[in-house]
């Protein structure tokens, strides 16, 4: 790479943060003025949150809208305003905002009442889990109250801006894009308190490669798939990257660290003739583009069988978890490190596809019932191979609306936007430390009774089926909205149940009652939220940036059964805990204090 281009895209990186920054810096006061207009809600967190939700729900239209998918308006909000103005005084939020999100949104076409798709005109159905009624909704209901002079002031602020829901390089300097929720989350949670940190993409992207892609050459190589052992490793230059091999100085660099990159230069080619490059550790050891590797072992794959496990067996099945995953910071490096592997496989299924191979002509044209490939793709991952819990439930609201933002983006056409999937069972709020992570907890923590013991176990195993069930059914683009909703109301309940009685067991340990040890502690059972995956030995990789707070500034918060906690650091907890949820050959890699 040419410094003229490394220096452009630093430059580029400073103007994006430049921009993300002026953005949230006017944020910080638009959501606080929200909060002295917003009517119904006395209690002050309550209210915060709730201006939090309506400000990602409205931020999410915006994206939308501007895709024209809205009525073919790109300025639908701002003109139903109006609309709902010339009728009548204060009534957007309730007449309109209201049954556009739980009748429109929530709704397919055909369901919704004369009256609403009139008011409404065209938009898609989205589903989603987004816009059906928050807690706060359910709990405050008619009460709240919105006057129009909120909305007219944030469309202001909105509209100073171009919205684009793709990842096109910024031109301008008041364009943005999703991650700017990111980056809200980032500065808007008290990080102090809460120790929630936005981590960057260069950092993200360089944990997720190298785990994810070697837990996947791991599996193949331990199925004794012959494409991995040796190494097919003929030339290494190509993966030695562009900046190692760079004859002038980078940008920054000082004449030790150029005589340090040199040498290091001539031991990896140095190495690489000496046979020691030769096994996937090897690809980090040396620091070498683990990810270009794959892509061209995949290119060149001759052997249907061997890519048939990799894609089937390897691929689809991969449980990727971010047990502290904030706004969805490691999930998306993740989704970006997947998506190129989904899509040269897919490639490579359409030159073998034939009577040999019909389960590849089967994948094929479940692909071809979405609006594209990519788009199956996203939607793959984002329902089969990403996970992701926090303690925060405006964070998890925050990472889910990215999830969305992002499957949006692959339509161009609002006709084919599809319901979009369900993850409140990938993308959960609870606490990563508090709560039974495996069957010998669980019957531990249940051991005064053996048919206790059966009874509880015989619960979890039919939640589990239950959100199979549930799972199945998303990926059929025909289930009717009320099959889904019975469906997962069925898993709720189900869930609810085994969850109750070890919450009473937790409380008891801490000597607190159920209901404020719950409020406080937010327990997290591990064992009956993911048991598929922790019946089969846990998760294949765990990514991560874990809080560093000092837990004896929190006094109410004293987590127990840990061996680290002398180190008094919640970091160190959050990676013991891993230990229990990682499968024995899984691979993980968290940021830490050193």
């Amino acid at each position: 790479m040419a410094i003229g281009v490394v220096t452009s895209r630093v430059t580029r990186v400073f103007d994006v943060e430049k921009v993300t920054k002026k953005f949230y810096d006017e944020f910080k006061g638009e959501h606080a003025d929200f909060l002295k207009f917003l009517r119904g809600i006395p209690d002050e967190n309550d209210r915060a949150w709730y201006v939090s939700v309506m400000m990602n729900r409205l931020m999410f239209i915006y994206f939308v809208q501007k895709k024209g998918f809205l009525d073919g308006d790109g300025d639908y909000l701002q003109h139903k305003l109006a609309e709902s103005k010339a009728r009548g005084r204060d009534r957007f939020y309730r007449d309109f905002l209201v049954p556009l999100f739980f009748e429109g949104f929530a709704q397919e076409a055909d369901k919704r009442s004369p009256e609403v798709r009139k008011l409404l005109g065209s938009v898609p159905y989205l589903n989603g889990g987004l816009f059906t009624p928050h807690d706060l909704e359910q709990k405050y209901g008619e009460a709240i109250a919105i006057p129009d002079a909120v909305f007219e002031r944030r469309f202001a602020f909105f509209d100073k801006y171009t919205w684009h829901l793709d990842d096109r390089p910024w031109h301008v300097d008041n364009e943005i894009n999703p991650d700017v929720l990111g980056f809200i989350f980032e500065k808007y949670i008290n990080q102090k308190q809460m120790g929630a940190y936005y981590t960057k993409e260069d950092i993200t992207g360089y944990i997720c490669r190298n785990t994810i892609l070697p837990f996947l050459l791991d599996k193949l190589g331990d199925r004794r798939y012959a494409a991995m052992n040796p190494l097919p490793l003929h030339d290494v230059e190509p993966y030695i990257y562009e900046a190692v091999k760079q004859a002038e100085y980078l940008p920054t660099e000082t004449e030790r660290e150029y005589t340090a990159r040199q040498k290091r230069l001539e031991s990896i080619r140095a190495d690489f003739a000496g046979g020691k490059i030769a096994a996937v550790n090897d690809l980090i050891t040396y620091n070498l583009d683990i990810e270009a590797f794959v892509q061209d072992w995949l290119a060149e794959l001759d052997d249907p069988v061997t890519l048939r496990a990799f894609y089937f067996e390897c691929l689809r099945k991969l449980t990727v978890l971010d047990p502290t995953c904030g706004s969805g910071a490691f999930l998306f490096a993740a989704m970006n490190i997947l998506e190129p592997l989904y899509e040269r496989c897919l490639e490579r299924m359409a030159e073998f596809a034939g009577p040999r191979h019909p389960d590849f002509g089967e994948e094929l044209a479940r692909v071809a019932r979405h609006p594209n490939r990519t788009y199956f793709i996203c939607k793959s991952i984002i329902v089969h191979n990403l996970y992701g819990v926090d303690i925060m439930e405006e964070a998890v609201e925050i990472c889910k609306l990215r999830l969305f933002l992002k499957l949006v983006a692959q339509v161009d056409d609002g006709k084919k936007v599809e319901p979009l999937p369900d993850i409140d069972f990938n993308i959960r709020a609870g606490n990563t430390l508090v709560g039974y992570a495996t069957q010998e907890e669980v019957a531990a923590a249940t051991s005064y009774g053996s048919l206790f013991n059966i009874d509880i176990e015989q619960q979890i195993v039919e939640a589990a089926r239950g959100l199979d069930a549930f799972r199945d059914l998303q990926t059929r683009i025909d289930t009717p909205p009320g099959v889904m909703a019975a469906a997962k109301q069925g898993v709720r309940d189900k869930l609810s149940e085994p969850d109750a009685v070890l919450n009473k067991a937790l409380a008891n340990e801490y000597r607190m009652e159920v209901e404020p040890f719950v409020a406080s502690h937010r327990p997290f059972h591990w064992y009956v939220q993911f048991h598929a995956i922790m019946r089969e030995g846990g998760f294949d990789v765990i990514v991560g940036n874990p809080p560093y707070l000092d837990y004896r500034d929190m006094p109410d918060y004293q987590p127990r059964g840990y061996q680290t906690t002398v180190t008094r650091n919640l970091y160190s907890l959050v990676l013991e805990r891993c230990q229990g949820l990682i499968m024995e050959s899984g691979r993980q890699g968290f940021i830490v204090p050193i």
